[in-house]
């Protein structure tokens, strides 16, 4: 139960009270998959790569059939510069649940941005976020779009 709290907490905004909350989850268990996940989330937002990484990596150890997991350390780890361990958890988080419009769409970025960019597999998968329900990315649309990008 305060691992839900802690996760409503995250999405509102309310860092604060949701590092509280998943304190108290790690004090009852400090093995709670979740609760690691979560805090490892809270790290990312805080802007503190490192321990975010560390984090969901705990979480992705203790919990390996986690999409969500494996989603936010594909994020973290992108954000430290780490494309390839990235990309290797954001396919993890996909294959765990194909229809993960959020996991597909990272992915859709890390391919539209790398050097060489690997377009088509950035149109793929952000054609199967957008059918899972995914939000438009007017930025990504962009990218893909461009006459260049139609060029490669």
């Amino acid at each position: 139960m305060l691992t839900d709290l802690a996760a409503t907490q995250l999405q509102r905004g309310r860092l604060t009270e949701a590092e509280a909350t998943l304190n108290k989850a790690l004090a009852e268990d400090s093995e709670n998959a979740a609760a690691i996940t979560y805090l490892g989330l809270l790290r990312y937002r805080q802007e503190r790569l490192d321990d975010a990484v560390d984090l969901l990596s705990r979480g992705a150890r203790l919990s390996p059939d986690s999409a969500l997991t494996q989603n936010y350390l594909g994020i973290a780890l992108s954000a430290k510069g780490q494309r390839s361990p990235a990309e290797a958890a954001l396919r993890r988080a996909v294959s765990l649940q194909p229809e993960y419009g959020e996991a597909h769409a990272n992915l859709a970025i890390i391919y539209a941005l790398q050097k060489p960019p690997f377009l088509e597999l950035a149109r793929w998968h952000y054609q199967k976020a957008r059918s899972s329900g995914y939000p438009a990315n007017p930025e990504v649309e962009k990218i893909l779009n461009e006459p260049a990008a139609a060029n490669n």
